[in-house]
């Protein structure tokens, strides 16, 4: 290509030269004096002319020449990378062996249009066909044919199933069919489950069996959801009158141990008072004959061990005159007095506070309790099911 581009630019300068060189060896004939100038002016035009042409053609030349060595050179850096891509190629666009064999037992399963894209794609096509069987051998001998369905499906968890053999494809699709008309669900399942997991694309049932197990599993599957439906129903309501039936119950228990509270509660006001009141009277008159005692005797001497409640009652009343000396027993040793002497004022005290309140609390469950509301089931007839 280098030699043919010189050769070119070599016949275009020689061509040049030619013409200029004959222009300059003309020698016509003049008459005038002018004539004579201007011919001398043209041919000086003429080889200007020549000269510019042959000047260009030069540089024309040499950019070629830089051009042509540019391509040449680039050409030789890019050529083995070329050739390995090439190599690539070729090597990425030969199918295997197995994937010889394995197009030629298969059909495809719809028709190819031969396009660039789809010629791009080949290896992609073959994982999308259809297998054909190539062989036709019932697997199963004659005694087992009554379990020819559960065979069917020992085979597919086993990873037997022969999808060369053509019998095992009508074998499936004849499966399928027995699973419905003897309503065999849970084989149907399993079987489809098996088949999806472990065969996909390798297995195509019929469109007969596959419409008709989609129908059956359509009907079961509205069948499920509308006994769910009606057993959810009737265990909610059972447990709701059970449920407010504890509720009655306890309401009116309720109201029996807060009313029985409360008499406790009166009962144990008016015994307590009364026992005190009873109790307190013994014990003034008992005071009383002591007081009379040293009323009537201010000398005598007390026991061995030198102890007199008057002194202890002085103790409890701080500020008063000796109870010796008191004229109204009754207001000085009161009930009160009588209960801070024995320690357990506060102690009563404290006892009915606590009582009432919680009887206050149990007053205040028992009212929230009686306002409570019975349990009610919504049926709401317009919920749909989305299946």
């Amino acid at each position: 290509m280098k030699n043919r581009s010189l050769l070119c630019n070599k016949l275009i300068l020689f061509s040049l030269m030619t013409q200029s060189t004959s222009l300059l060896c003309m020698q016509p004939s003049y008459k005038s004096q002018d004539d004579r100038t201007s011919a001398r002016l043209e041919r000086r035009r003429q080889k200007q002319l020549a000269e510019e042409q042959e000047k260009k053609a030069k540089q024309d030349a040499q950019k070629e020449q830089v051009k042509t060595t540019q391509t040449t050179t680039t050409a030789e850096i890019q050529q083995p990378e070329q050739v390995q891509e090439e190599k690539e190629t070729t090597i990425d666009q030969q199918p295997s062996v197995e994937e010889a064999k394995i197009a030629e037992k298969v059909e495809v399963s719809q028709p190819v249009v031969v396009n660039n894209s789809i010629k791009k794609n080949k290896l992609i096509e073959s994982r999308i066909i259809t297998p054909t069987p190539t062989k036709k051998i019932y697997p199963y001998s004659s005694f087992t044919l009554n379990k020819e369905r559960d065979n069917l499906i020992a085979d597919l968890e086993a990873n037997t199933f022969d999808i060369d053999n053509l019998e095992y494809h009508i074998i499936i699709n004849r499966a399928m069919n027995d699973f419905v008309d003897y309503n065999e669900h849970e084989k149907l399942v399993k079987t489809l489950r098996l088949v999806r997991q472990k065969y996909c694309g390798k297995i195509k049932p019929e469109d007969i069996p596959t419409g008709k197990s989609h129908e059956y599993l359509t009907k079961t599957h509205k069948e499920k959801l509308e006994t769910l439906k009606t057993k959810s129903t009737e265990l909610n309501k059972d447990h709701i009158v059970k449920l407010n039936a504890l509720l009655a119950a306890m309401q009116k228990d309720l109201i029996s141990y807060v009313t029985d509270a409360n008499d406790i509660m009166k009962k144990y006001q008016k015994e307590l008072q009364e026992k005190i009141e009873a109790a307190g009277d013994d014990i003034r008159e008992n005071k009383k004959a002591l007081l009379c005692i040293h009323q009537l005797n201010r000398t005598f001497v007390l026991g061995k061990d030198g102890y007199c409640s008057d002194e202890e009652d002085n103790h409890f009343r701080p500020g008063h005159k000796c109870v010796k000396d008191s004229d109204n027993i009754t207001e000085f040793y009161n009930d009160v007095h009588i209960l801070q002497k024995i320690g357990v004022e506060h102690k009563t005290k404290n006892t009915g506070v606590k009582i009432a309140t919680r009887l206050s609390v149990l007053a205040e469950i028992n009212k929230q309790t009686q306002t409570l509301p019975t349990l009610t089931y919504i049926d709401d007839k317009k919920n749909k099911h989305v299946s």
